[in-house]
């Protein structure tokens, strides 16, 4: 789907959300900090939200971000990754209450088959700037979460997978 159509229906989803929850767009604009206009340009499809803008509008409409964001819009073959993901912000979720994050099998496991799902489709992510924006929020708050010998081990990973052509973006 072209980015301008999903743009648009970020739009009509983000309105029926905001409807649906009986909240005007001035008073949604002042739960999360801009003006008017601002939504309305949401809502018509005239501009691109940012992830952390897409967030701020869930957690005031007391959704979650995939009533908004329709992933197959985005890209059917990334549904695949929605458990990964879902384990990945799992595994952030447990580092914030104590600190360092340590990896199970099953986290390393995950994480490993996240990333190389993820390597199979470069373009849609490259082209979609909401995906990445995601994709790159949870990677900061994983790898923020690592102690010194995780962030090494974690930067040894990207670096074996920045250096395979196939996944290499443009």
């Amino acid at each position: 789907m072209p980015q301008r159509m999903v743009v648009y229906m970020l739009g009509e989803n983000i309105r029926k959300s905001r409807k649906k929850a009986s909240i005007t767009q001035e008073q949604l604009a002042k739960m999360i900090g801009v003006k008017r206009s601002v939504i309305s340009k949401y809502e018509n499809g005239m501009v691109d939200p940012s992830f952390s803008q897409l967030q701020r509008i869930a957690d005031s409409l007391g959704i979650n971000i995939t009533e908004l964001v329709d992933i197959n819009d985005v890209s059917p073959s990334l549904n695949a990754a929605i458990p990964l993901v879902n384990k990945a912000k799992e595994i952030s979720k447990r580092s914030r209450a104590g600190g360092a994050i340590i990896l199970s099998d099953e986290d390393k496991s995950a994480l490993t088959e996240l990333a190389a799902l993820l390597g199979k489709v470069p373009d849609e992510i490259s082209n979609n700037k909401i995906i990445s924006d995601e994709l790159k929020h949870e990677y900061d708050n994983l790898f923020d979460a690592l102690n010194l010998h995780g962030k090494a081990l974690a930067v040894t990973i990207v670096a074996a997978l920045a250096s395979d052509p196939n996944l290499q973006g443009e």
